[in-house]
């Protein structure tokens, strides 16, 4: 990533309770507070433990559900 470090927010902001990231965007608390003042560097810092967050599978998106369940 080079120039400005986009922020990873995708407006789920929701805290899962066993693992402490954010649904949304595989933060943490103190990261999600800390961005506007971390430098860019820091911030990639962060993009790259969520990478490695999600290829960990820490957290996956729920499917969608049909209604149908089997039993």
């Amino acid at each position: 990533m080079d120039g400005e470090v986009p922020s990873p927010c995708s407006s789920v902001c929701r805290m899962d309770r066993l693992s402490g990231f954010c649904e949304g965007c595989l933060r943490t608390i103190p990261e999600i507070a800390g961005w506007s003042k971390m430098e860019d560097e820091t911030r990639r810092q962060v993009w790259r433990a969520i990478e490695l967050r999600a290829q960990a599978g820490i957290w996956r998106v729920p499917e969608p559900t049909t209604g149908d369940h089997d039993a």
